[in-house]
């Protein structure tokens, strides 16, 4: 039984990557982050645009098109904004700028070029549901956990990301989120 568990266990790590939005173009410095995002599920920042998002560990067997999206109203994940395929890769970058959130799916499924849904209740959509951001990468990597973070204190550690700070400059209040591998 136990290994049942560590297989399934298995399976679902190696059915999703990690998303990051990013607060620079290219796909290079600090980040909002969601970790091991299943396909189809929109992960979003609370606010902001952003020019890039970045799509990380994608195994090279896959073949998936990355997704942007735009606001819609509330709706960080409304409009699909851009598309890309990756085939063999295990990075992709978008760069049309102006987003608000990101997905992936499996290519050869079928979907509907819309935006997504999140309470996830239309057929065809390219989301079924959509994430918040619970991680904030710094320019140097280090990672920070937002989840039961106050917003306040979001706030700061994203104006401190955003000004380019390392995670050894980050005052000590922010420790205990701190993620270490």
């Amino acid at each position: 039984m136990h290994y049942l568990s560590l297989i399934l266990g298995l399976t679902a790590a190696a059915s999703a990557i990690d998303v990051r939005i990013h607060f620079k173009a290219d796909c290079t410095g600090a980040s909002y982050e969601c970790l091991g995002l299943q396909p189809n599920i929109c992960c979003y920042a609370e606010s902001g645009v952003y020019p890039t998002i970045g799509f990380y560990g994608v195994p090279p067997s896959w073949n998936i098109e990355t997704r942007g999206y735009s606001r819609s109203g509330d709706n960080r994940c409304g409009n699909q904004r851009a598309l890309e395929n990756l085939s063999g890769g295990n990075f992709k970058c978008l760069r049309q700028g102006s987003f608000t959130g990101a997905g992936y799916g499996f290519r050869g499924k079928k979907r509907d070029v819309g935006g997504c849904d999140a309470e996830g209740e239309a057929e065809g959509q390219t989301c079924t549901s959509s994430r918040k951001a619970d991680v904030l990468v710094l320019e140097d990597g280090v990672k920070y956990s937002l989840q039961g973070m106050e917003d306040k204190m979001i706030g700061e550690l994203v104006g401190l990301a955003v000004n380019g700070t390392t995670g050894g400059d980050v005052p000590e209040v922010f420790q205990e989120f701190e993620m270490r591998e």
